[in-house]
Order: structure tokens, then C-alpha cells, then sequence
């Protein structure tokens, strides 16, 4: 059979030429890094090509862009320089408040504003009590009620949020969240909250603080933001 040519023909050490083995390894690192495409955030990886015979980033899937747990107690989780690359962010909240009290709020705010941009609509299932709310002009958005440091010790409360379209520049932004949390043992402890915020503003969001209502996040709570191509 005719002999055929690598599509690619790395380059690799001498046995003969020892000395050249420095040059020849840096030859080839040069060509692995010139054949992947940079990334533009933490956990990206690579994805092949085939029409174009070339590694590219990842165009699909899901990318980690913000995660921290707290060693101590901090005010909010301030998630800055949000890439503008994604469809969609995704955004999970695990979190218990430093104040004496059974509850707390979980809120957020896109981009630092804190004016009365914020609304929000709730359907809420305690036990077997369902109630509904509305939010109107508020300074941020309520992701629902979270455990503070009445309640029993090691209980956390979980908020997933979903933001759509989150880039684009122009349409008013819709973020849906799901709640979870108990607050006591007894029957009816148990709460979960489905809600929707609409943030009166058509900014892109480049920036997500979540914080309490008052006091500090403890140790052991943790933020989480992927965002969705």
C-alpha cells in the first residue's frame, strides 16, 4: 500500500540529536497550544470539528462560571465579569443567615441595581397550605424565604434560578426560581416555593450578588453560577 501522510505529524525528540530535545519538546508544545482555541471561562474543554479538521471550544453544554463556599461568615456572594457567551445562566444558592431568627430573605440583584426595579410572583406549598403573593417595586429580587440561625443547626435552605437570554441587549430580563427549605421538625416544616422575577431593565447582566435580607451568609454556604450554551 502507498505510503500516506499524517494529517498531523507532531514533532518528538531525536534519539540521535539528545540536544536538541529541549527545542523539540517546545516545538511541540507550541503546536498543541496553537491547535486548541482559548476558552473564556473554568471548565470549558475542547470540542473536534469535523467539517473544519480543528479542535474548537466547547459550544455546547455547560460551563461553570462562579463557585465559592464560605470558610466564614460574608455578606453576600458577588459574582462580577459575567462572560456574554452563553444562552442562558443558571444559578444555585445553598445558604443559611447569621440572624437570630427562624428565617430569613435570599436575595439578588443584577448588575448593582438597587433601586425599585425588582418584581416578583410566588406560588408557595407549606405542608398542605398553598398560598400565591405578588412583589411589586422592590430594591431586589426575592428568591424566597431562607434559614437563619434559629433553625436547627446544619439546616440549609436551596434557591435554583434560571435566567434566559440573559445577554441580550434590550428585552426586559425573567429569571424563574425554585425554593426549599424546612424549619422545623414538626409536620409543616416543609416549604417550597415556585417563583418568577422580572427585573424592569434590558441591560445585559454581567453581574449577580446574592445576599440576605439582613446580617451575613454563614460558613458552609455556598454559590454555584453555569452558564448554558
Amino acid at each position: 500500500m502507498p505510503a500516506t501522510t499524517p494529517i498531523y505529524q507532531l514533532p518528538y525528540p531525536v534519539p540521535a540529536d539528545p540536544a536538541d530535545v529541549p527545542a523539540d519538546l517546545q516545538a511541540l508544545a507550541n503546536r498543541i497550544e496553537a491547535a486548541f482555541t482559548p476558552g473564556t471561562v473554568t471548565g470549558q474543554v475542547p470540542v473536534w470539528d469535523n467539517a473544519t479538521k480543528t479542535w474548537k471550544t466547547q459550544a455546547g453544554g455547560t460551563s461553570r462560571i462562579f463557585d465559592s463556599t464560605l470558610g466564614a461568615a460574608a455578606a453576600n456572594f458577588d459574582i462580577t465579569g459575567i462572560p456574554a457567551t452563553f444562552s442562558h445562566l443558571q444559578l444555585f444558592v445553598f445558604v443559611r443567615a447569621d440572624p437570630a431568627a427562624l428565617t430569613n430573605s435570599c436575595l439578588a440583584r443584577f448588575n448593582n441595581d438597587s433601586t425599585a426595579n425588582y418584581h416578583s410572583q410566588t406560588v408557595q406549598g407549606q405542608g398542605s397550605t398553598a398560598a400565591a403573593g405578588e412583589g411589586t417595586a422592590a430594591t431586589s429580587a426575592s428568591l424566597g424565604a431562607c434559614l437563619a440561625n434559629t433553625a436547627p443547626a446544619n439546616w440549609y435552605s436551596s434557591h435554583i434560578v434560571q435566567i434566559p437570554n440573559y445577554a441580550a441587549s434590550g428585552p426586559i430580563k425573567i429569571a424563574d426560581f425554585l425554593t426549599t427549605y424546612r424549619w422545623q421538625t414538626a409536620a409543616g416544616g416543609h416549604v417550597r416555593v415556585n417563583g418568577g422575577v422580572y427585573w424592569n431593565n434590558g441591560a445585559a447582566i454581567s453581574r449577580i450578588t446574592v445576599l440576605p435580607q439582613s446580617g451575613n451568609w454563614m460558613a458552609g454556604s455556598r454559590c454555584t453560577l453555569y452558564g448554558l450554551a
